[in-house]
Parts: C-alpha cells; structure tokens; sequence
C-alpha cells in the first residue's frame, strides 16, 4: 500500500472502505444551528471587567508596587503588554521641540516630554 498524507476532515481511503466524513454534519450544515444565546458571552465578559474593576479599586494600587519590587520581570512584561504593537507618529518639529527631546537623559524622560507637547498639541486642535 502507498502511503498518501491523510485528510484532517476525512477518513483515509482504503481497498475496501469508501470516504467517510468524520463529522456528523453535511458540508455547511452547523452542529450549533440555534447558535449561542444573545449576549451571554458578552454578560460574562461584563460581569468580569467589572469585578476586575472592583478588585483594582481596593488592591490595584498595592498590587502593582508589589509586583514592581518583588517580580520586576513580570512588571515590564506587563508594562510592554500594555504598550501598542505599532505606534506611528508625526511631529511638525521644530528646533525648540528637538532641542529639548536632545536634553533627555533617558528614552523614559524623552517620552515622557513628548507625550507633554503631544497632548497640549491636540488641546490646541481642538
């Protein structure tokens, strides 16, 4: 017999079987046809984000300078997670903006000035 890479949705064909489906269901036929209730995955999502919110309320504060002094790996994990994936900006510098983002001792502290001039830009545009 030859060896032939197997179906992932289908039975292998042999000398004396014919192709089975290995799913209940004909093509396009759902084994869910009614579908999940509206809104219960969205009531379980609400009822957790609110109790997170809850929990952050009394602990979070606490929480988050723990994990700062105690598992600092986990706390830039977290930090980095919360960071967008890609971040396009365009600034209309000029050469009082540059030479201040120069004068940054830290990538932190360059940020941390140009969020400032962002933000009162946007104020401005407003």
């Amino acid at each position: 017999m030859i060896n032939e890479p197997v179906s992932k949705t289908k039975a292998p064909v042999t000398e004396n079987t014919a192709p089975k489906q290995l799913t209940p269901w004909k093509p396009g036929q759902s084994g869910n046809p009614g579908g999940r209730p509206k809104g219960s995955r969205n009531r379980l999502s609400e009822d957790f984000i609110r109790a997170f919110a809850d929990d952050f309320e009394v602990y979070g504060a606490a929480v988050i300078e723990e994990v700062r002094r105690e598992r600092p790996s986990d706390y830039l994990k977290i930090c980095a997670s919360l960071l967008p994936n890609d971040l396009e900006v365009t600034l209309n510098s000029n050469l009082e903006t540059a030479s201040i983002l120069a004068a940054a001792a830290t990538f932190s502290e360059a940020y941390q000035i140009a969020r400032s001039i962002i933000d009162v830009e946007a104020v401005k545009n407003e």
